[in-house]
């Protein structure tokens, strides 16, 4: 096996140390760790303890652009992107980096992400009930639930969790807490057009992979762990998340009236619930 780079792009915050501690207990041990952080941020977490851990201060602050900065300096024949708030089992990138030698040049691999506090899939899906399967149908029209790819509103529906299901299940999108990369598919440059938070970056990501040939595909035999996105904290939140969602509809050629009646929808709902209090 050839070296493998993790990157990590990080505001320093104190839940970096769980994650490189975890990283660096597996079975598989990046040869390399570069947590990148914008240049003034102040590092709250301890990383002195981890010796494979190198600090790579940005020019730039925003998830993709520092994971870009982290991608070029990666000296790995693979590369791992990671979160800061992901902790991978200790198999995980064992079994990644296995599987990926395994499938060829031309794929990405991502783990399959589990809730920390239940252990139960993060992307369950549930679509029982009146509300559900209207947003289902916003969504996804008479496709329905399709585990593993994109809705036509620009939305995603998780991998399948079922074990009856082999290792590896070839997907449209990979959520962009945990991949393993070949060095040659790596972006090196900001993909992600706008500034603050990167909604909907994996989407966009994985767009880029496929249009340049990476196939994508998840590992049920490797896991890792996050939690869930809650809902929007405010109005300009909910506009961020729409403003990123429409740019990659745009770059896949969706439905922008379900994209829309959808948003529509969920405001709707999320200031019933908020006058409710349900």
């Amino acid at each position: 096996m050839g070296i493998l780079s993790a990157v990590i792009p990080t505001l320093g915050g104190e839940c970096l140390e769980q994650t490189l501690a975890m990283l660096n207990g597996g079975s598989q041990v990046p040869d390399e760790v570069l947590v990148c952080v914008p240049e003034g941020e102040e590092m709250k977490a301890n990383v002195d303890a981890f010796k494979n851990v190198r600090v790579v201060r940005t020019e730039e602050r925003g998830q993709v652009a520092q994971r870009a900065r982290g991608f070029r300096e990666a000296v790995g024949e693979f590369v791992l992107q990671l979160d800061d708030d992901v902790t991978v089992d200790e198999s995980c990138l064992k079994v990644l980096v296995e599987s990926i030698e395994a499938a060829g040049e031309d794929i990405a691999l991502a783990p399959f992400f589990l809730d920390p506090a239940t252990g139960n899939p993060l992307h369950r899906a549930e679509w029982r009930g009146f509300f559900r399967r209207v947003n289902l149908f916003l969504m996804n029209g008479r496709r329905g639930y399709q585990p593993g790819t994109v809705t036509l509103s620009g939305h995603s529906f998780g991998p399948e969790d079922n074990d009856a299901e082999p290792n590896f299940k070839e997907v449209e999108w990979l959520s962009g807490g945990c991949v393993l990369h070949r060095r040659t598919n790596l972006f090196t440059e900001n993909y992600f057009p706008f500034a603050g938070k990167a909604y909907c970056e994996d989407l966009i990501h994985s767009f880029h992979l496929r249009e340049r040939g990476v196939r994508l595909g998840v590992c049920r035999w490797a896991k890792c762990y996050t939690e869930g996105g809650g809902d929007w904290g405010s109005l300009s939140e909910c506009y961020a998340e729409y403003r990123a969602r429409k740019y990659y509809l745009r770059l896949i050629a969706g439905s922008w009236i379900r994209l829309h009646i959808w948003y529509l929808a969920a405001l709707l709902r999320s200031t019933m619930m908020r006058v409710t209090g349900k």
